[in-house]
């Protein structure tokens, strides 16, 4: 999301290339609130802050078997 919003602010020089950067921007996020919320149904608990910083939870668990999440995560 902070490279999509870089590039708006960066690359678009007119309207209407800020208007197609803000509906990918709008796709993106709807597609990461989707995942987000089949994660938390799954009991790995992923906030804003998680998305933020970059470490996810299952970047801490070690012992967890990645493939569980993979498989959430390919919609």
């Amino acid at each position: 999301m902070k490279v999509l919003k870089s590039r708006v602010a960066k690359f678009s020089d007119s309207s209407k290339a800020r208007s197609v950067e803000h509906h990918k921007m709008t796709q993106k996020k709807a597609r990461i609130d989707k995942i987000i919320d089949r994660l938390n149904e799954k009991g790995v608990i992923v906030m804003q802050q998680h998305l933020d910083s970059g470490v996810l939870p299952w970047h801490t668990l070690g012992s967890v078997p990645l493939i569980e999440y993979y498989a959430v995560i390919d919609i």
